[in-house]
């Protein structure tokens, strides 16, 4: 599988089993893959809190996809609420506008 390099660099793995990156990934999450070639791949990742993962679980992910494209499709307009009461067969009470 060949994949484009963008930085190119040997590092030396310490005593304890580590190398560093350097500062600009420090404090960041990386998954760790370990390639049949003997390699590894180090991807970013970010920690989703587990009161959010049912999100990006089916059917949810899809049903919110398809919302958002919805949306792409069809952006938002003024609606004329006096035309919409009047088509739902809503009537308007006094000054107020409290609705019957």
């Amino acid at each position: 599988m060949a994949h484009d390099t963008v930085l190119n660099d040997i590092k030396r793995v310490g005593s304890s089993g580590q190398f560093t990156l350097g500062k600009e990934y420090a404090g960041k999450l990386m998954r760790v893959e370990k390639l049949e070639e003997g390699g590894f791949r180090l991807t970013p990742v970010v920690d989703v809190p587990e009161s959010e993962a049912w999100i990006f679980e089916e059917p949810n992910f899809g049903r919110i996809k398809r919302a958002l494209a919805w949306m792409d499709a069809n952006p938002a307009r003024e609606t004329e609420l006096d035309a919409f009461f009047q088509q739902h067969g809503i009537e308007l009470e006094g000054e107020d506008g409290d609705v019957n």
